[in-house]
């Protein structure tokens, strides 16, 4: 019996861990606004087994006078539209 608590506690945990993690990423995607700045580094993920490829931009924006970064994933086509140095999301 002692077992069966003991795992039942676990998948607790791992559960609550879960609801936490999810609700962080909601707020921390909010906390950085519209998804706008300029790209400071492109990443390619090559499809490995099951994964597709992904295409990342790394942003740079000031929010309230602090520079903050942020990742997007984006489409093939728009990722080979930016370069280094451009203003992803509309007009500067």
């Amino acid at each position: 019996m002692d077992s069966e608590n003991f795992v039942l506690g676990c998948v607790m945990i791992l559960i609550i861990f879960f609801i936490i993690v999810c609700i962080g990423g909601i707020l921390s995607d909010y906390s950085y606004g519209e998804k706008v700045g300029v790209v400071i580094d492109k990443i390619y993920y090559a499809p490995h087994g099951k994964i597709n490829e992904r295409f990342l931009l790394k942003l740079e924006k000031e929010i309230n006078g602090i520079k903050r970064n942020i990742s997007i994933y984006v489409p093939e086509y728009i990722y080979k539209e930016y370069k280094i140095g451009d203003y992803y999301g509309g007009e500067e």
